[in-house]
């Protein structure tokens, strides 16, 4: 994960029952905080870029919360409205992006991590929509798949099963 920059001006503070600690990166789909849950573990927090239509959201975030937890950053919670977000647990680690090259026994695990998490997702009848180096995280116990919790809600998207 990149490192945590102060929040901006106009950043949210807090969204719902999670407390916004800093800034992490921005993409395609929205701008990504690390956030603090009410029990004191950090997540990180997904705020969509847009509207997403309620329905097509609640169905996408519920499929999300069902993926297995093996070798991705499960989904914990979202909401929708006027800011939609999806709350993930937090990996500490850098990227695959940021990492570079992976060789030896370190590639086979981030091979059969990176199956394994990607199968989850497509088993809970999702697809990650945007899969690239910047999706795995190479957490301290495993390499993890991330940013499958709104697969689908992006512009031009069709079902919840299009994409990778």
């Amino acid at each position: 994960m990149p490192n945590v920059e102060p929040l901006r001006p106009g950043d949210p503070v807090s969204l719902g029952a999670y407390r916004i600690l800093g800034w992490l990166a921005s993409g395609g789909q929205g701008v990504l905080y690390l956030g603090q849950a009410p029990d004191g573990r950090r997540v990180a927090v997904k705020v969509l870029h847009g509207i997403v239509a309620g329905d097509r959201f609640a169905a996408l975030a519920e499929a999300a919360r069902r993926v297995e937890p093996h070798c991705v950053a499960p989904v914990l919670d979202a909401a929708w409205g006027r800011v939609s977000y999806v709350v993930s647990e937090y990996v500490e680690g850098p990227s695959l992006a940021e990492a570079g090259r992976v060789g030896g026994g370190h590639l086979r695990q981030l091979a059969v991590s990176t199956a394994t998490g990607l199968a989850a997702v497509h088993r809970a009848g999702l697809a990650h929509g945007d899969f690239k180096p910047s999706s795995v995280l190479l957490g301290a116990d495993t390499p993890r798949v991330v940013g499958f919790g709104v697969a689908g809600t992006g512009p031009g998207s069709g079902r919840a099963g299009a994409g990778t």
